[in-house]
């Protein structure tokens, strides 16, 4: 009995996420993905398409005020093990967004990393370790370039262009 009810929450879960990628409402599809068993805070926007590991959805827990881009990934497992060897179960690991986290579009985080909070992660990044709070991360894998405030001053108070000498 508990292998049906193992594979019947198994299943709900998977169309639950998979409806709630769909979805053009923020709210709604924030209530589907809690119903999932996502903890997210509020404020929080999740764009379409954004994939939440299926598996192991009760080990994601996304704060307050945080922005998912379209397309962006977030994995809590790794069956490589169990491809190679056979071993079960898969090593899974919690994913922590904390609060006020822009995530850009086509992001990965991988399993086991914490995102510090009012953190920037560039669109395409590769988060692979934890990202401390305050930081702007970008790339593959993701690195940190520069701490949030300095890129805030930066977009706020650009460099005048330089003058191009006719001569």
């Amino acid at each position: 009995m508990h292998r049906i009810s193992n594979k019947v929450h198994t299943l709900f879960t998977f169309f639950c996420l998979l409806a709630a990628m769909n979805v053009p409402s923020f709210r709604f599809r924030n209530f589907l993905y809690r119903l999932c068993g996502i903890s997210i805070g509020t404020g929080v926007h999740i764009a379409s398409h954004v994939y939440f590991d299926e598996w192991f959805p009760e080990l994601i827990a996304i704060g307050d005020h945080v922005d998912l881009g379209t397309g962006v990934m977030i994995l809590c497992h790794d069956s490589i093990e169990r491809c190679m060897t056979g071993k079960i179960p898969v090593p899974s690991g919690r994913v922590v967004i904390h609060n006020h986290v822009y995530v850009g579009a086509g992001t990965i985080i991988l399993p086991g990393v914490t995102i510090g909070k009012r953190s920037i992660i560039g669109a395409g990044a590769l988060v692979n370790k934890d990202v401390p709070p305050h930081s702007v991360a970008v790339g593959v894998p993701a690195r940190v370039i520069k701490s949030t405030d300095e890129y805030l001053y930066q977009k706020n108070h650009p460099a005048p262009p330089e003058k191009i000498s006719s001569g």
